[in-house]
């Protein structure tokens, strides 16, 4: 049978056996990292701030940010950058939201009745308002959301261009294809270390 989605499939397996065979030492920083972010959830889930209140609202999110980092760290494993930014994006922006849910626990409920005042959730949420006084380099992270919504998650023309692949065959006829996996090596490297960072 030829499947084009089988050989996708086994092109993302054998790409992940390479990855983990260059990028040990980058494995067990991204394992690190994770664990820590579990640790985080266990401390959510069991200690009280200096007043005294729990802050288990907040495990849900940092719930997220764990899976989707781990969602995003395996698409790097397959040389799907692109595909990377996209799965990080909910985390970023779960990060974003804790640090707007610190600033004022009154966000919790705008953030979880935004249908009902949207107007109330767009001057809480949206744009530069998403920058939080409580989490440190809020508008880096807030900065970083904006350009993975501009190169990874638009078909924007820089998308558009840096994923097509187009070879004339000769002055009437052309080649077109899009790119599933990474070719660029050391475009793929520095995103692996962007996202470890």
């Amino acid at each position: 049978m030829d499947s084009k989605y089988l050989s996708y499939s086994s092109s993302t397996k054998y790409n992940r056996e390479v990855f983990l065979l260059n990028y040990g030492k980058e494995m067990a920083i991204f394992e690190e990292n994770n664990s820590l972010l579990h640790a985080l959830g266990t401390l959510i889930s069991e200690k009280k701030d200096d007043e005294g209140n729990f802050h288990i609202g907040l495990l849900p999110l940092v719930l997220i940010i764990e899976r989707q980092t781990t969602i995003a760290f395996d698409c790097l494993s397959r040389y799907q950058s692109y595909a990377t930014w996209m799965a990080f994006r909910p985390a970023l922006e779960s990060l974003l939201i804790i640090g707007k849910f610190i600033d004022d626990p009154e966000n919790a409920r705008i953030w979880k009745y935004k249908e009902d005042n949207f107007k109330e959730y767009s001057k809480k949420f949206q744009g530069k308002a998403l920058v939080s006084k409580s989490l440190p380099h809020a508008k880096k992270y807030r900065k970083l959301l904006s350009t993975i919504n501009d190169e990874f998650m638009h078909s924007n023309y820089s998308y558009f261009e840096k994923n097509l692949i187009v070879k004339p065959f000769d002055s009437k006829k052309f080649y077109l294809n899009i790119q599933y996996f990474d070719d660029d090596f050391l475009e793929h490297k520095a995103f692996l270390f962007s996202f470890l960072h």
